[in-house]
């Protein structure tokens, strides 16, 4: 194994850079001064210093004086063996201890700030699917919301959504939907069922996002969208009210 190879691993260990090149440093010398680490190693004087003390520290490498002089050697290679073992109890403990702080830290969230809400993250090709069969759940005459992006976009699944559309039809729920103007926007206004779904146009110069929001029930939804399809799902009965406020303005002045 070269030396590049041999640092790599060990900083995908738990060392820093320089603690690695300094232990490869030594590697290959029964033993060496700061200066000569440094120097072998191409790393500032001062660096090298930080790094000699940290893996003293953690009896990776040995010093011993020599004359005025301090000198330090990799006594036995297993020390690094412990200190591997260590940095893996370390992690497990740090995970259990952030694991232990979630509820506290969702709790603080600013989203949580809002009276009953409740924050959740859906992501790809199952949860944008897991969304809009959420919207299902809705009672005969109920509306779903959607501050959509423009149609030339809208390219994901679409065998799949003819399914969930036949089934919405089915079940009576209406939707609304504002879009930017364009060709194929309106192709697809002038074909769909007026009785389920309508739609309205808002100009693109000052409406053209890039992210789709969903209003419906006691959720509003927000999918970024691009491949990845997150989607952030509230529930808050508040922040309904003023998605559908916002809606109903733009609504208004949008063209059909």
């Amino acid at each position: 194994m070269d030396k590049l190879n041999l640092t790599e691993k060990l900083v995908n260990s738990g060392l820093s850079k320089a603690e690695a090149e300094v232990y490869v440093a030594l590697l290959s010398h029964p033993s060496m001064t700061i200066n000569e680490i440094a120097k072998y190693s191409g790393l500032p004087r001062s660096t090298a210093v930080l790094a000699i003390e940290k893996l003293s520290r953690l009896a990776v490498i040995d010093e011993y004086a020599h004359g005025k002089r301090s000198n330090y050697v990799i006594s036995s290679p297993k020390a690094i063996e412990k200190y591997v073992e260590d940095q893996e109890r370390l992690v497990m403990a740090n995970k259990a201890q952030l694991s232990s702080l979630i509820t506290d830290i969702q709790k603080l969230h600013f989203l949580q700030q809002v009276k009953g809400a409740q924050v959740e993250i859906l992501k790809g090709e199952q949860g944008f699917k897991d969304l809009y069969n959420r919207t299902l759940e809705l009672k005969k005459g109920e509306e779903i919301l959607r501050f959509g992006v423009e149609a030339e976009k809208f390219v994901f699944y679409a065998e799949w959504l003819k399914t969930y559309v036949k089934e919405k039809d089915k079940r009576g729920i209406k939707t609304r939907l504002l879009l930017p103007e364009s060709k194929l926007g309106q192709e697809v206004s002038n074909n769909e069922d007026k009785t389920s779904r309508e739609t309205r146009f808002l100009n693109r110069k000052i409406y053209n996002p890039n992210q789709m929001i969903v209003v419906w029930g006691e959720f509003v939804s927000f999918t970024t969208w691009n491949e990845s399809l997150e989607t952030l799902v509230i529930k808050s009965v508040e922040t309904v009210a003023m998605m559908k406020s916002l809606f109903e303005a733009l609504w208004i002045g949008a063209k059909k």
